[in-house]
């Protein structure tokens, strides 16, 4: 349960930096960055 918090809050910081870019473009790239960093970051 904690693992699945801290990707959802992950995936959040990268949506909202990628948000304030203000293009969608650079948003999907800094959600796309923050999935990767965060499914590499949950330990197998």
């Amino acid at each position: 349960m904690k693992k699945l918090l801290s990707l959802a809050l992950i995936i959040a910081v990268g949506f909202l930096v990628g948000c304030q870019k203000s293009e969608e473009e650079k948003a999907a790239d800094a959600m796309n960055d923050a999935t990767k960093a965060a499914t590499n970051a949950i330990p197998k």
